[in-house]
């Protein structure tokens, strides 16, 4: 074929390679626009990407136009802090009207990264003059590089075309265009991500230098205009993007050597080869600086580095282009090291520098990918060079290296956090939450900006109902933040929680209920706190002036709280050092204890943390020590003792044993006959301090009544 004809089949290639990366790893659903429930993931970077999209999308314009506002409220950030890849995000931003909602990119803009990661790795390999039908073959290599599809969970960082393209631009000599692709390349880069930026910026900068003193293509005032213009507007860019909104960013210098390039990344497989266990790391971090290339890929290193010396001629480049491209990005490697270099999990070097890139950049591991993919297309194409002198068998021995590269890899593809059904929110009463955030105007999340507010990763759902119905939220993941506004905003809270100062009309509260014992008494007498779902919702007074809220919630059972001490049964020991405990169980009712309270009570030898369904339970504690118990499954129990010559009866029965409770204190019934488990506080003397009580069937916390 000639050369035409080999071009479409790499671009046809280039689709069919995008269509099974993404599909093979996130399945169908993810090119879907109107189904973000894909990555609805706790924890996961996704969501973050998508709720600082919305919330973008969805908020009034702002200059500079990238400013986002209600995301990580009340701060004033930029969209691009949240990875919401400006290049896509502004433009449809202009087209919000006509877009459905919900609405996600995310999916298709993996598969566009796919496709132009495989033809430029068409192209590069092309001008490192791989023969087309070997080029064809090479390119799926580089559209499946390792390093790319390890990057799934970060799809703003899965440009890696970028890089490669801008090696093409460096290596197509004969291009007479090759100065304006690049060109446009580092500027598109700009609108993607800051790394690739800086990463986009240094190849430029080559470019030039190559341009002006080896080719002589291009003189060196005018080689300084374009870099003087690429900067100016890599700055306009990140200006009108909004990364300068935020001022009291502290976050630049953590992390620095953390988030490095270990030495062993070449051929440390971490946990993405289906052949070989990974290698240990000195930082868990490191993780950014994953280059590892494939067994495939080294098998062929070896063999070219063995045909060379065979044929006494060196591995090393025979060109200064070709040197100044090594050491660029041997440069760039060195950056990915960071000021501590390792090897394995040792550190073999390290030197103190103040040099601010460190702050700014802190996965160093990152800048890894320049060279890695100069190794990558380096090696392919001289093995292309090398077999195509053996005609079809040097094309087929190229083919079993692929498909040895594609069964190391394959088996690890589908990616298992991913959903493949619609997202279901893991609050119970949804509904309830949604009723209540349209009929506010602010949700403070207490503590702010921690992304959990009991469980880790547990605010996902709340962000998920703020976007929803776009209100402004106290939460959200942001690539750099404003911590002085962070530290004020929580100072502002904590105040608040203490009874100082007045929330605004329209806010209200949501945190986990063991804050409320930090609270002082004034703070419910200026509102109302509603256990929902086990999350504490706090209503001042002046926020629903009308009651709007507090009707709605009361007419569907949801009843304020009176009580400062609402906690999980574990907890309770530390507000009541010294004082006796008896715990009594109705109906088994811990389904949904807790799996740390579960740990406490069975840590300390007691049958309450491993309680079998419509089993029994009765027991005396005090100090965390566990005096006395009963349980059993099928019957009931019975205790009976003296504390403190006070007489105590204990009596627990599941469903199939008569279904009741009892705890009484000299005579005097103190549990109620509710489904859960009931608490009563006896002092040294015996006399009773509280009662509390919690259905742990479908709650992990009890409610201890005021003492």
């Amino acid at each position: 074929m000639d050369e035409k004809r080999w071009s479409y089949l790499a671009v046809t290639t280039s689709f069919i390679v995008a269509w099974f990366a993404v599909t093979l790893q996130f399945g169908v659903g993810a090119l879907n626009p109107g189904f973000p429930d894909w990555f609805m993931v706790p924890g996961a970077d996704w969501t973050q990407h998508y709720f600082g999209w919305v919330y973008y999308r969805f908020g009034a314009w702002h200059w500079p136009p990238g400013t986002l506002t209600g995301y990580a409220y009340p701060m004033v950030s930029s969209m691009g802090y949240t990875d919401a890849i400006p290049l896509v995000a502004m433009p449809l931003k202009v087209l919000s009207p006509w877009l459905p909602e919900p609405f996600q990119y995310i999916g298709w803009w993996l598969f566009t990264c796919f496709a132009l990661q495989t033809w430029f790795g068409y192209r590069l390999l092309r001008v490192l003059s791989a023969p087309p039908a070997f080029a064809w073959l090479g390119s799926i290599f580089l559209g499946m590089s390792p390093t790319l599809l390890f990057r799934d969970g970060h799809p703003a960082l899965c440009a890696h075309w970028v890089i490669t393209a801008l090696w093409w631009s460096y290596f197509n000599t004969a291009g007479k265009h090759n100065l304006r692709q690049a060109t446009v390349i580092t500027a598109l880069s700009a609108w993607i991500h800051p790394y690739l930026t800086a990463m986009a910026l240094a190849l430029y900068l080559v470019i030039l230098l190559k341009q002006s003193w080896i080719d002589r293509k291009v003189s060196i005032s005018k080689a300084l205009i374009f870099a003087a213009t690429m900067l100016g507007w890599t700055l306009l860019s990140f200006y009108l993007i909004g990364y300068f909104n935020l001022e009291g960013t502290q976050q630049g210098g953590l992390g620095v050597g953390e988030f490095s390039a270990n030495l062993n990344t070449w051929f440390n497989p971490h946990t993405e080869s289906a052949f070989w266990q990974g290698l240990p790391w000195a930082e868990t971090g490191q993780y950014e600086g994953y280059g590892y290339l494939g067994t495939a890929v080294i098998v062929l290193i070896a063999l070219f580095l063995i045909h060379r010396l065979s044929t006494r001629k060196g591995p090393w480049p025979s060109t200064r282009s070709g040197w100044l491209a090594l050491l660029t990005g041997i440069a760039l490697f060195l950056f990915a090291l960071s000021p501590r270099w390792t090897f394995f999990n040792h550190t073999i070097f390290q030197y103190e520098t103040q040099i601010s890139l460190f702050q700014t950049f802190r996965s160093t591991g990152r800048f890894i990918w320049p060279l890695y993919y100069l190794i990558l297309g380096w090696t392919i194409a001289k093995i292309a060079g090398w077999w195509s002198a053996f005609g079809w068998k040097g094309w087929i021995a190229l083919s079993l290296f692929l498909a040895i590269q594609l069964a190391e890899f394959g088996p690890k593809l589908p990616n298992e956090v991913v959903r493949h059904e619609p997202f279901q929110s893991p609050l119970p009463h949804v509904a309830l939450w949604d009723t209540i955030f349209l009929n506010s105007q602010h949700i403070w999340i207490y503590p702010p900006y921690n992304n959990r507010i009991r469980d880790a990763g547990d605010d996902m759902a709340f962000m998920e109902i703020g976007a929803r119905t776009h209100r402004p939220i106290s939460e959200g993941g942001l690539a750099r933040r404003d911590d002085r506004m962070a530290y004020e905003v929580m100072d502002t809270l904590t105040a608040r929680i203490h009874g100082q100062g007045r929330f605004a009309a329209g806010d209200i509260m949501i945190m986990s209920p063991e804050m409320l014992a930090q609270s002082d008494a004034v703070f419910l007498e200026k509102g109302s706190a509603y256990l929902l779902d086990d999350y504490l919702v706090y209503i001042p007074h002046q926020s629903d002036p009308e009651g709007t809220i507090q009707r709605f919630l009361r007419g569907k059972n949801v009843l304020p709280v009176t009580s400062k001490k609402i906690l999980r049964p574990e907890q309770i020991f530390a507000f009541y050092p010294g004082d006796y405990m008896l715990f009594a169980i109705k109906d088994e009712a811990t389904e949904g204890m807790a799996a740390a309270t579960k740990t406490f009570f069975v840590d300390h030898g007691s049958w309450l943390g491993k309680i079998l369904f419509q089993s029994s339970y009765a027991g005396i504690w005090r100090d965390s020590l566990l005096l006395k118990e009963e349980s059993a499954k099928l019957k009931a129990v019975q205790l009976d003792t003296l504390l403190a010559g006070t007489s105590i009866h204990l009596e627990s029965a599941g469903m199939p044993s008569g279904n009741f409770v009892h705890i009484q204190v000299n005579d005097e019934e103190l549990a109620t006959q509710d489904r859960g488990l009931h608490v009563v506080i006896l002092n040294r003397e015996g006399k009773v301090v509280t009662t509390g009580y919690g259905d742990l069937y479908q709650s992990r916390y009890l409610i201890m009544r005021s003492d």
